[in-house]
């Protein structure tokens, strides 16, 4: 569970404290970038990964009680 929130923490860091400007950005970003639809993408993309990590870290505690439980 431990690497798991340090995953989250530093992904939460780049998403939120990062230099996320596309027009200035890398290479893969400014890609990104260049119409409407590729954008939508990424974003949607980020909003999937964000999703997806955060029923991670909450059924982290589910899932202990549960083992607990059966032990």
């Amino acid at each position: 569970m431990c690497a798991q929130s340090f995953f989250y923490g530093l992904y939460a860091y780049l998403v939120l404290r990062g230099n996320l400007e596309l027009t200035i950005a890398g290479r893969p970003a400014r890609y990104l970038s260049e119409n409407n639809f590729t954008l939508l993408i990424f974003y949607s993309l980020l909003y999937i990964a964000t999703q997806v990590m955060t029923f991670g870290i909450c059924s982290c505690p589910l899932l202990a009680h549960r083992l607990w439980k059966e032990r």
